[in-house]
């Protein structure tokens, strides 16, 4: 357990400029321990750099432009000798997008007309939609269901599970389409995209798979049951309403839905979008929520969530600003989640089994319960102008920052998981690009709400 002495800073630009500058001493840190050294080839290595992502906007540091293109110019070596015509020979539909999804689409962002990037992200998509050396495209157009939760350019399966994780595909499709990939994929994401908010929208539950048209009710089913929990052992373990709508938030189904309807208007997609936090609500009070308030914020601008207001009213912030100036911040690195105590977090947002704890006092040492997210209190300083609530969130999310950098290691050998410092800058496997830190800094950023916002594309047929 580490324990730290928090002090609310005075003005809201000395707590960003402490944030900041935490951020950069890891930067430095992290740049001398994985500078020109081989990449690996984890399925992940390089998505624990986007932590760096909101303190570059504020800051325009060329290092972290650096350190991020100096690992691509390592990762180009090995793929060049591992990855079969710009993917991995076989992987699921989970981990296998992750370095394209996560980290080139960020890379793309820092620079938008970079050819190596294009080139890698062009290459993995058109896999989606092209015939390749005798091999059938992964989707199957005709059906309009990807063959397999199994896909690769050497092999893949051909059992039809199509499970929430192919929304990435759609991500993994529109970085392609945008850096020059096959014009088929503007007609897929459309098409693939409308087929999951039309089932979202005709059933009574938020579905986890899709159902292949002609085929036996029921099978799927079985096959979600065997094959799912092979490859994310980290999603709940249950199906109950909120279980579902955490699983389509760690795929990053709403945030796509989001930006489908901001280009292409269709109702639907934000109808879907809604269904699917509406369960959530409650949880906007929660301390590890740390997506949803920028979801819920961006459905707001869009006359949806009407009540949010209302919500946030419940939260006391001035008090809980007195309470933790001179208060302290506990982080307990290993917690058994499963105890009893911590049912009313069971398959909430942000929850992942191997998390850390982060406990808050007042002076007096009494625990505080239940203190929101960094990212709540961004929203109700977006709704009120407030700034004690941006101070909150900012000195909460440099001591909880503090805390992972003495005990874990940067997060390059496991980007998923919870025991890295990535995990507490821009979140785990369960809530990429929504941590302590990101949705922290997002606060400072009025125009960048999007943890990993996709670039603009014409999905208008031509």
């Amino acid at each position: 357990m580490i324990r730290k002495r928090l002090k609310i800073s005075s003005t809201k630009d000395e707590a960003l400029d402490n944030l900041l500058q935490e951020m950069r001493s890891w930067l430095v840190e992290s740049k001398k321990r994985h500078s020109f050294t081989k990449w690996k080839g984890i399925h992940d290595e390089g998505t624990y750099l986007t932590s760096w992502r909101e303190y570059y906007l504020l800051t325009q540091d060329e290092n972290v432009r650096d350190y991020a293109f100096e690992r691509f110019d390592a990762c180009k070596k090995w793929a060049r000798r591992h990855f079969r015509r710009g993917y991995w020979k076989k992987q699921e539909v989970h981990h296998g997008v992750e370095h394209f999804i996560i980290y080139l689409s960020w890379l793309l962002e820092v620079d938008p007309k970079h050819s190596e990037v294009m080139y890698q992200l062009k290459n993995a998509a058109n896999h989606i939609v092209e015939k390749q050396k005798k091999k059938t495209p992964w989707y199957d157009n005709k059906n309009k269901r990807f063959r397999s939760v199994f896909l690769g350019c050497k092999r893949s399966g051909s059992e039809y599970l199509n499970v929430v994780e192919h929304l990435r595909l759609v991500r993994l499709g529109w970085l392609g389409y945008k850096s020059g990939g096959n014009t088929a994929l503007r007609d897929f994401i459309i098409e693939y995209s409308t087929e999951w908010a039309n089932e979202i929208l005709d059933n009574e539950k938020i579905p986890l798979f899709l159902e292949k048209k002609g085929k036996e009710t029921g099978m799927f089913s079985k096959l979600f049951e065997k094959l799912y929990k092979t490859f994310v052992g980290a999603a709940p373990k249950s199906e109950s309403d909120r279980a579902r709508s955490e699983i389509h938030i760690a795929n990053g189904s709403p945030a796509l839905f989001i930006q489908l309807y901001k280009i292409t208007k269709n109702i639907k997609f934000l109808d879907a979008a809604e269904k699917i936090l509406k369960p959530l609500l409650s949880q906007l009070t929660y301390p590890y929520a740390h997506p949803l308030a920028d979801l819920l914020y961006g459905m707001y601008k869009f006359n949806r969530f009407s009540s949010l207001p209302k919500i946030i009213s419940k939260i006391n912030y001035e008090k809980i600003y007195d309470d933790l100036n001179e208060g302290y911040l506990e982080f307990h690195p290993k917690v058994n989640w499963n105890q009893p105590k911590y049912s009313w977090l069971r398959d909430c947002v942000g929850m992942r089994a191997d998390m850390a704890e982060v406990i808050l006092y007042n002076h007096e040492k009494k625990k505080l319960k239940k203190i929101p997210s960094p990212a709540t209190f961004n929203l109700i300083y977006r709704l009120n102008k407030n700034e004690i609530c941006r101070l909150i969130a900012t000195e909460i999310s440099k001591k909880v920052l503090e805390c992972a950098r003495e005990i874990h290691p940067d997060g390059r050998h496991h980007g998923c998981g919870s025991r890295t410092v990535s995990a507490y800058c821009v979140g785990h496997g369960r809530n990429w690009s929504a941590g302590y830190v990101s949705t922290a800094l997002r606060g400072h950023l009025q125009h960048s709400l999007d943890g990993l916002p996709l670039p603009d594309i014409n999905l208008n047929p031509k």
